[in-house]
């Protein structure tokens, strides 16, 4: 058994993240698939997520990538939307596929949304023949079939849903400029991404969850059922089928034992602390990633990200730890960044926050007006 800090937890889980040194441009690609996928809630969410770990991207990159199908943008872990490199997103799809129906379908049916897991069903056929013609938004969706219900679109934007979940829809290129979806669309996915074949799903299980531990690891198996959406029995049993090639770490303080690939745990070992500041988005990967948050908050802090409205804050890390929060909005041409630390940055911490911002302001090329609260 092996023990680490919850110091080293952290910057492992930086390291692996490309969030002590960012990444060339050249790597944006791998980046994604270490962190499993960006979470792809609001579009300038998910393209800071990933300019915070790659030196040098152009704001263009996720819509050309999603144009030219090396990335694909659909419901995944937790059975929220993702952006996931292409490759990984057909490992994932047969991955997740059983426990997020699973609930979806214990969810639709409880509402009343349905009458049963296969209700829905006869909708395939006509929406899949509305999208022969190429991706379509939910309006132009549902001029083209409108499914008998009290509510056409809703039951049609479920339907879709479900379709995605099953692997037979996903998103196309989004609408709006890059920073805003101002409208989203629908794809068949055998004509969006021809010739792809989905993974066996018991090796695409095994292979999703050495996924997660090389991103996210050491890591518990309630981290790995909270990230992936699906029960912890499901994946202790899951674990059980890859633990030979993975080394447990015990970490003081820390409930449970943790998981890494072996072959990784000479990174943990050499782990150094070094002077980080980086400006997280909302709902970035690195905070959604563990269901014990504490090798980078702690519980006050957490109340502080978590919102009681299921709102994720944009986060201020700060050598690994958490030590703010901040907000970026729009007001006529200018945009204002607000930074909210927790505690008083000293003048080497402040420096690295005066450099994330100007890197901002390059990458979006937004006016930005700062301000930085005094503690």
């Amino acid at each position: 058994m092996y023990e680490a800090t919850l110091e080293q937890l952290a910057y492992h889980t930086l390291k692996r993240h490309s969030l002590i040194d960012r990444a060339p441009s050249a790597d944006a690609y791998s980046v994604i698939g270490n962190v499993c996928g960006l979470n792809a809630q609001g579009a300038l969410n998910y393209n800071l997520s990933l300019w915070a770990r790659v030196e040098g991207l152009d704001n263009s990159f996720i819509r050309d990538s999603i144009r030219g199908k090396t990335l694909l943008r659909s419901w995944f872990m937790r059975n929220t939307v993702h952006t996931m490199t292409t490759a990984q997103a057909f490992v994932a799809r047969p991955a997740l596929r059983g426990s997020l129906l699973q609930e979806w379908n214990r969810w639709t049916v409880r509402t009343g949304s349905k009458e049963s897991p296969d209700s829905w069903n006869a909708h395939y056929k006509q929406v899949l023949a509305a999208l022969e013609e190429g991706p379509l938004s939910l309006s132009e969706l549902l001029d083209r079939y409108s499914p008998a219900s009290d509510n056409p679109r809703r039951t049609l934007s479920r339907v879709v849903r479900e379709m995605s979940l099953k692997g037979l829809v996903c998103n196309g290129e989004p609408r709006g400029p890059w920073y805003h979806d101002t409208e989203q669309t629908y794809a068949d996915v055998k004509r969006w991404v021809p010739g792809m074949k989905e993974a066996e799903e018991p090796g695409a299980q095994e292979a999703l969850m050495m996924s997660y531990l090389r991103g996210y690891g050491p890591a518990r198996v309630q981290d790995y059922a909270y990230w992936a959406g699906s029960k912890v029995s499901a994946a202790r049993k899951l674990l059980g089928r890859i633990e030979s090639g993975l080394a447990a770490v015990e970490v003081p303080g820390h409930k449970g034992k943790l998981y890494v690939p072996v072959d990784t745990l000479s990174d943990l070992e050499h782990t150094e602390a070094v002077p980080v500041v980086r400006l997280l988005p909302k709902f970035d990967a690195l905070v959604m990633g563990h269901r014990d948050k504490t090798r980078f908050m702690d519980e006050s802090t957490r109340k502080r990200v978590f919102l009681p409205t299921a709102e994720v804050s944009a986060t201020v890390l700060v050598d690994g730890r958490v030590e703010g929060v901040w907000t970026l909005k729009k007001d006529g041409d200018e945009w204002s960044l607000g930074v909210d630390p927790f505690k008083k940055l000293d003048e080497e911490h402040m420096n690295l926050l005066g450099k994330e911002i100007e890197r901002m302001k390059e990458f979006t090329v937004f006016d930005i007006r700062e301000v930085v609260s005094q503690v």
